[in-house]
């Protein structure tokens, strides 16, 4: 089932904790790209499949879901808890699992390719992040497809 809520976002905070506190996985896509193509990355979201320098590969839905929301802002640092309301809807979980969806995605990938592109971001402040590297001469370019 699909609901699309606009308006107030504290509305709407509330809306997905009472689904959650219910057993309903609740995810926000409002602002998340279905498609998605820079110079390195071309994904189809709706697919689960992305070509990184022309190669395909499937990923999970969680593994595609990362990947979605990293692009959706590229040079944006998003933190653990960011990806697990965005990802899992705010459901409580192990602390590591964003990193192990990470990990996994990155072995499927293999390490070298995808390094330059998705960082891990270590912060004192705050804890580890994610961000997704546009490529420099496409920074002004990428393309978002709704």
């Amino acid at each position: 089932m699909v609901l699309h809520l606009s308006g107030d976002p504290e509305k709407i905070i509330a809306f997905r904790d009472m689904a959650v506190q219910s057993g309903l996985e609740i995810r926000l896509f409002s602002e998340l790209p279905l498609y998605y193509e820079d110079a390195n990355i071309k994904a189809d979201f709706t697919e689960n499949k992305v070509y990184i320098h022309g190669s395909e590969f499937k990923l999970s839905k969680r593994q595609s879901g990362l990947l979605q929301v990293l692009v959706s802002k590229p040079g944006h640092t998003w933190s653990t808890e960011e990806l697990e309301n965005l990802l899992l809807g705010g459901q409580n979980c192990d602390p590591t699992y964003i990193s192990v969806i990470y990990r996994r995605f990155r072995n499927k990938i293999g390490g070298n390719i995808l390094d330059p592109l998705v960082q891990i971001v270590k912060d004192k402040y705050k804890d580890n992040g994610y961000r997704y590297n546009l490529p420099l001469e496409e920074q002004k370019t990428s393309q978002y497809f709704f």
